[in-house]
């Protein structure tokens, strides 16, 4: 029973996916272990949904993919950061769908190739994503649960707001990465070319035009 698993990596995320062959009746989802090939130490990551159907939300920290298996074959791990070394591996879980549940030892997959999380396209080109949107189960746990129309409405103001928690999440690293190139633009003697449409997120129009204005000062040539 051999599972095949890869993983693809950008500047902050890593996509997993796996796929079975055979799928066993008695398998009820899979564990997902990451290793930091830096320094061998080897994590079970978490999943969000309870091990059993009709339980409350679960905690902010997640549950063990071991107590409560992944029952998908696919799987973002957001935990990693730029320059990360990591490698990844599935073993099926077994038992009666509420559990317990017990690892097949028989099914684990080899190690993924080791990868380095980082936004490098080669050829002196790098790559950055934001997160587009907010599942349900995320939104609730940055409201504390607290899912009435006011706290929503609040929620939705504050995501104008530098260093908001969830902006910061949404913007993963293209945020930082765009700020990081604007401040420093006018450091390297660099021209800025962009294709923008709608732009309206006030911190980035802010330090577009203070890069503009700036570039402006330098080359003596200061315009309205």
């Amino acid at each position: 029973m051999a599972i095949v698993v890869n993983a693809y990596a950008n500047a902050d995320d890593v996509l997993i996916a796996w796929q079975p062959d055979p799928w066993p009746a008695d398998w009820v989802g899979f564990q997902l272990e990451r290793r930091n090939d830096t320094n061998q130490q080897v994590t079970v990551l978490v999943n969000r949904i309870p091990p059993k159907p009709g339980q409350g939300p679960v905690q902010p920290t997640g549950i063990s993919s071991d107590q409560s298996p992944i029952r998908r074959c696919i799987w973002t791990d957001h935990s990693v950061v730029e320059t990360d070394n990591v490698s990844y591996r599935v073993t099926a879980m077994k038992g009666p769908l509420n559990g317990p549940f017990t690892l097949d030892a028989t099914s684990v997959s080899g190690w993924t190739a080791p990868l380095i999380a980082s936004g490098d396209a080669g050829g002196g080109l790098s790559a950055f994503f934001n997160r587009g949107t907010l599942m349900s189960q995320i939104v609730t746990r940055f409201v504390q649960g607290n899912v009435t129309s006011d706290s929503l409405r609040q929620f939705l103001k504050n995501l104008a707001t530098p260093g908001f928690e969830a902006r910061l999440y949404l913007s993963g690293d293209v945020l930082h990465e765009i700020l990081g190139f604007l401040r420093d633009a006018d450091r390297r003697g660099s021209a800025i070319h962009a294709a923008i449409y709608e732009m309206n997120d006030h911190e980035l129009v802010a330090a577009t035009c203070y890069s503009a204005t700036a570039a402006q000062l330098s080359h003596g040539s200061p315009r309205s």
